[in-house]
């Protein structure tokens, strides 16, 4: 062995294996190996350039993954006030009722407000409307709950609506307790739950009702299965 061979092997320790198919220095890379039939001590800057550019390689990639990763967390907020709390937020997609939300096509998860006056407690119009005759159908309210019911089993996300809310029960929907915490709501993956908004900065204790989707479904299974008619 020659003193220069002799004095590689001894530094050797110093020189890096091949950044691509990681053969130690001194020896030929595998074949399909950009530096193949190179030997790596020989050719330091055939080697750095190669790392530089895979190393730029995985910062791009990194990059799309950031792109991506800011893309899932834009929302879409539906039924919303117009220059309300959702407005003028990094992130949220407001649909007021200029934009009418029952059409949002996607592909965001959502936070859905539909209407509630056909839904709650006075859904009829009460006591007035018993007193005139007027009285409303239930459910009335022009496919709104419909379509957020959809939007969240299609694109994941959440719905609120008031407690003893009667769309639970026409679209399938399993009532909370109080105490329930999170529990399976029906045969979409959905979970349900009570909560008070009060114990997030409401001034009123305001019990309320959620439905949620974390993943979403194929569009297939569709809304009818769950549909019920209303009494």
């Amino acid at each position: 062995m020659g003193f220069q061979e002799e004095s590689a092997m001894e530094n050797s320790t110093l020189i890096d294996p091949c950044f691509v198919c990681n053969k130690p220095p001194f020896e030929p890379c595998h074949e399909g190996c950009p530096e193949h039939n190179v030997v790596g001590a020989r050719d330091g800057s055939r080697r750095k350039k190669i790392r530089e550019q895979l190393t730029q390689k995985t910062e791009s990639e990194e990059e799309g993954i950031a792109r991506r990763l800011a893309e899932a967390r834009t929302v879409a907020a539906l039924f919303v006030q117009t220059d309300g709390v959702y407005y003028n937020v990094p992130g949220v997609d407001p649909w007021d009722k200029s934009r009418d939300a029952r059409s949002y096509p996607g592909p965001h998860p959502v936070v859905a407000h539909p209407p509630c006056e056909r839904w709650g407690v006075f859904w009829s119009g009460g006591p007035r409307a018993h007193m005139t005759g007027q009285l409303r159908k239930l459910g009335d309210d022009d496919g709104c709950f419909r379509s957020a019911v959809n939007a969240v089993r299609t694109y994941g996300g959440v719905i609120e609506h008031p407690r003893g809310s009667k769309a639970w029960d026409v679209y399938g929907i399993k009532r909370p307790s109080k105490w329930s915490g999170w529990m399976v709501a029906d045969a979409f993956g959905g979970f349900t739950c009570s909560v008070d908004q009060g114990s997030y900065g409401h001034r009123s204790r305001k019990t309320t009702w959620l439905c949620a989707s974390c993943a979403p479904l194929d569009s297939a299974a569709g809304i009818s299965a769950t549909k019920r008619s209303a009494a």
